[in-house]
């Protein structure tokens, strides 16, 4: 779920965050794409998917 912040910045659960990250693990699957497709930034994809990994 997408909420917006005071200062206008997007804010996601974790649970968005979550199968977001899980759906780029998927063999085939281009991060660039699953971003572009949920309207997020790809680096910030990026940056979750290294979170997951931490």
């Amino acid at each position: 779920m997408l909420k917006r912040s005071r200062d206008g910045r997007c804010q996601y659960d974790r649970r968005t965050k979550r199968e977001l990250v899980e759906a780029s693990l998927q063999p085939d699957i281009s991060v660039a794409k699953l971003a572009y497709q949920h309207a997020l930034n790809a680096n910030l994809l990026r940056k979750w998917i290294v979170q997951y990994h931490r």
